[in-house]
């Protein structure tokens, strides 16, 4: 999940380097309108890729710790904001909204209590 992730994000810068060379340089609007298709696509995807590591058990201990060091150590500009869980409420009734780090950090807790 995390190598998915890095290439995603790679993808996602790429295309993002496209749109902003193409736009500066004015080119046609269907070669920008292609080019800002890719860009949506790859950034879809490295939010997908995202999530997955919010999802990935880790099988070891040293996966545990590959996932948050790999979570902590990266720009927090690839991370979605806000994630809910829609299974879990707080006192007032409210689904729980909590930054994604909040999340992975409980998919690791439960990855390491699974492993004892």
């Amino acid at each position: 999940a995390i190598e998915h992730h890095r290439a995603a994000c790679a993808q996602s810068s790429g295309t993002c380097r496209v749109v902003a060379s193409l736009e500066s340089a004015d080119q046609s609007p269907a070669s920008l309108a292609q080019a800002q298709d890719d860009d949506t696509a790859a950034y879809e995807a490295s939010e997908s890729a995202a999530m997955a590591l919010v999802h990935v058990r880790p099988a070891t201990r040293a996966g545990v710790y590959a996932l948050l060091a790999y979570v902590g150590g990266a720009d927090h500009h690839q991370w979605p904001d806000e994630l809910e869980d829609e299974t879990i409420r707080t006192d007032g009734g409210h689904v729980l909204t909590m930054p994604f780090a909040f999340w992975v950090i409980r998919n690791a807790h439960a990855a390491l209590l699974h492993l004892g």
